[in-house]
């Protein structure tokens, strides 16, 4: 009886070792959009959905050496529950409409596939060590989509080699280098690059503001920041807003000392990056401070104005369940504000032909799940961020602050089912309430 015990103690060690690797693999790929293993048609298995399908077949296998399982369900399980069971419903509601639903069936899946890794993370992230250890690949992660997308500026510029890396998944559009001048690293375009950075930025900031003797997060603070700046990105302009939020919470006098220190660090560096790159500067003069004076003439602004006109034009037409995953993005052109498309007829009728996506998170939700769909995803957003932040440990904080920055730029940018990352960090706020907990004397004033 005692060697049995023994045998199923040493199985135990070894699948939680394992998993813990499959942990490691799963968030170190998640900021790894363009590369896959293998394309099943348009959608990319990612190496991160791999690894998170075989942690979960593991946390069934421990399940049955040690014939118990440790999850407590929360209200944001319900709500993503009831998320995909609306959108369900919306295929079912497409193929009584003899609609073709091959496409809506296809798409579902790859939103499981969020889902998924959704789970693997609420399984798996079960302590405070696997917690902070989530939380520090992530950042590892993020800083070499920085340090890369950084290199992929400048190999644009000079035409060096190695400017477009790791791209093989056919779901996502091949970029052309020509004339490129915005990072993007693994990922398919600025705007998720940008989420990722501003999300570990915000992380690594309250996490070294608290934690000043690890220089880890104080470095990761600052290659975030200038990997994000070379993105070149409208969202940027959220990020003052974020200080001050942070400002706000960090309401003691040597906190607050702290945190200008800081800030003021990191403007220096962006003042010294404007200074040796003055293209830089410009660009993101005309990408952001030209968006408000010249937003007429603006061509990606005018784009993105008509696939939030088209999403809301779908929704009316389809209120409580929406078009379907599939149906509503073959119906972005057809509700297309004309006025647009005339206005583009020369200069990007080409694109708008082939635009079958939502620039906006929000309004991807809405076309395609409708009114019980789009409650459905506000009550998970909201059981996963906890805003009553003040007087809580500072781990907590960081991650549902990086998880409310993720989720803000995804409401003005595009959206794309296989965001990872924002399952990941989503995962990480809910467990954020389950692990700290139970730990004692992690509050620091935050």
């Amino acid at each position: 009886m005692d060697e049995m015990m023994r045998l199923v103690s040493h199985k135990e060690r070894k699948c939680f070792n394992l998993y813990d690797f499959f942990i490691f693999v799963t968030v170190l790929f998640i900021t790894v959009q363009s590369f896959v293993i293998f394309n099943v048609g348009k959608f990319g298995i990612q190496i991160s959905l791999l690894t998170s399908i075989i942690g979960i077949i593991f946390l069934f296998f421990n399940y049955c050496v040690r014939n118990r399982i440790n999850i407590k369900v929360t209200k944001a399980d319900f709500w993503l529950i009831l998320l995909y069971l609306v959108e369900l419903i919306s295929i079912f509601i497409n193929l009584y409409r003899n609609i073709d639903i091959n496409i809506d069936v296809h798409l579902y899946i790859v939103e499981l596939s969020g889902g998924i890794i959704y789970l693997f993370f609420r399984l798996s992230i079960n302590n405070y060590k696997r917690f902070k250890y989530a939380i520090k690949i992530f950042i590892l992660s993020a800083n070499i989509s920085a340090i890369y997308g950084i290199y992929q500026v400048i190999a644009f510029k000079y035409n060096l080699v190695g400017g477009l890396l790791l791209r093989n998944n056919s779901g996502l559009t091949m970029v052309n280098s020509t004339n490129i001048l915005r990072a993007f690293a693994f990922t398919a375009e600025p705007s998720n690059l940008v989420g990722i950075l501003l999300s570990a930025h915000i992380i690594s900031l309250i996490m070294y503001i608290n934690n000043r003797k690890i220089r880890y997060y104080k470095y990761s603070t600052y290659i975030s920041l200038l990997g994000s700046l070379f993105t070149a990105s409208q969202v940027l302009i959220i990020l003052p807003f974020f200080y001050l939020y942070i400002l706000i919470l960090y309401n003691y006098s040597s906190k607050i000392k702290e945190v200008f220190k800081v800030i003021i660090c990191m403007f220096s560096l962006m003042f010294i990056i404007f200074m040796i790159w003055p293209n830089i500067f410009q660009i993101i003069n005309q990408r952001i401070f030209d968006y408000f004076n010249h937003f007429i003439n603006n061509n990606s602004n005018y784009t993105r104005l008509g696939t939030v006109i088209s999403g809301i034009r779908i929704f009316l037409n389809n209120p409580l369940f929406g078009a379907g995953v599939g149906n509503a993005n073959l119906l972005v052109m057809k509700y297309y504000p004309k006025n647009i498309s005339i206005m583009y007829n020369i200069q990007t009728m080409p694109i708008l032909n082939n635009k079958t996506g939502f620039d906006s998170f929000f309004v991807a939700k809405l076309a395609q799940s409708g009114l019980f769909g789009i409650i459905a995803l506000i009550g998970y957003i909201f059981s996963c961020i906890n805003f009553n932040l003040k007087n809580q440990q500072y781990e907590k904080v960081a991650v549902n602050m990086g998880f409310l920055l993720i989720f803000t730029v995804l409401i003005f940018t595009v959206y794309n089912a296989s965001l990872y990352y924002f399952w990941f960090l989503a995962a990480l706020s809910v467990n954020s309430n389950l692990v700290l907990s139970n730990k004692v004397g992690g509050v620091k004033n935050a």
